[in-house]
């Protein structure tokens, strides 16, 4: 027994020695040097992005461990965790373009790296405030826009129908903004969409469109706007044109009609990374309402198209958002 209780110490021992070190930096000894002066510059500012740029000029005699950016919409005051974009190591200039932010909100950024040796550095403060929307400097898409009903703005393509398409998303106030979320058949975004919290469960209409129990468009927006159906949107595929654009940094399908008007969706990010666009149509793809009918767009990587759209059922308790239509 005692030679076992001895083996036991040995492998406590060696375990005990394999320890890794803990993560971060070793706390300064006042003879380290700090990283030197971090260079920022904000450029490209439109109302929905902007480019920053930062830059490491010395490490300070030891190796950078960490380096990226704060960004917040109030001052920054010291490190933030929460708001730390990291990079991973590289050059000594680095890029970032943050997307889907607001239009007219100023911004505060602070660049930071850490070294082995010392502490935290961060650069001086700087802010940058975003356009308004429709305000250019050159790198904005333009919008069509003919009219508007309740206050929500559409665009006439020229569709054989005259069916007329909305400007935004639900819960958006101009296109290049994605907007709320919405299972199929509800009216209210949420936080988490599942099939515990799906409120359609047992029910099963039939096309929702311009039904206010069921259709977002129509209890959201009022009037006559509704869900497009699922044949509004094959027209809106068969005679118009397809192509991947972006409007104030966010990619997405800039949408030609026979008329030469434009209508823009925007994309948003998948679950698994990818970027693409999911939006609903009205329509129930199966009996039980488990699936319904969406127009999908995502980068297919397929010469000489550069974003593959086609129409196909996903599970009805999934959040997507809503481009009304209106006659």
């Amino acid at each position: 027994m005692k030679k076992i209780n001895v083996l036991i110490m040995l492998a406590c021992m060696i375990l005990a020695s394999c320890k890794p070190e803990p993560v971060g930096n070793p706390e300064p000894d006042g003879n380290d040097v700090l990283p030197a002066t971090i260079v920022l510059e904000v450029k490209d500012i439109t109302s929905l992005s902007a480019k920053i740029v930062f830059e490491i000029t010395d490490d300070g005699g030891s190796e950078i461990s960490a380096r990226g950016i704060i960004f917040d919409t109030k001052e920054i005051l010291e490190y933030d965790i929460a708001n730390n974009y990291s990079f991973p190591d590289g050059e000594s200039v680095y890029e970032w373009m943050p997307t889907h932010l607001e239009p007219n909100t100023t911004y505060y950024v602070r660049a930071y790296a850490w070294n082995k040796l010392a502490d935290v550095s961060l650069s001086e403060q700087i802010s940058f405030t975003t356009l308004e929307f429709g305000e250019t400097d050159g790198n904005d898409d333009v919008y069509d826009s003919d009219g508007e009903v309740n206050g929500y703005e559409y665009v006439d393509l020229g569709l054989p129908s005259g069916l007329k398409w909305a400007v935004c998303n639900v819960g958006a106030d101009y296109p290049g903004k994605f907007g709320d979320n919405f299972a199929w058949g509800e009216i209210n975004p949420k936080d988490e969409y599942t099939w515990e919290n799906y409120n359609m469960m047992g029910v099963e209409p039939e096309d929702i469109s311009g039904n206010p129990q069921y259709d977002a468009a129509r209890a959201n927006w009022g009037g006559e706007w509704r869900m497009p159906t699922t044949d509004e949107i094959r027209e809106l595929m068969d005679h118009c044109t397809w192509k991947r654009a972006e409007m104030n940094g966010i990619w997405g399908m800039s949408i030609t009609g026979p008329n030469g008007k434009i209508l823009f969706l925007p994309s948003n990010i998948f679950a698994d990374g990818t970027d693409g666009g999911v939006y609903w149509s009205s329509v129930p793809a199966s009996d039980a309402n488990d699936y319904s009918w969406v127009v999908l767009f995502y980068e297919s990587g397929i010469e000489p198209y550069d974003a593959y759209v086609c129409i196909g059922p996903k599970y009805s308790c999934e959040g997507y958002p809503i481009r009304p239509v209106i006659e």
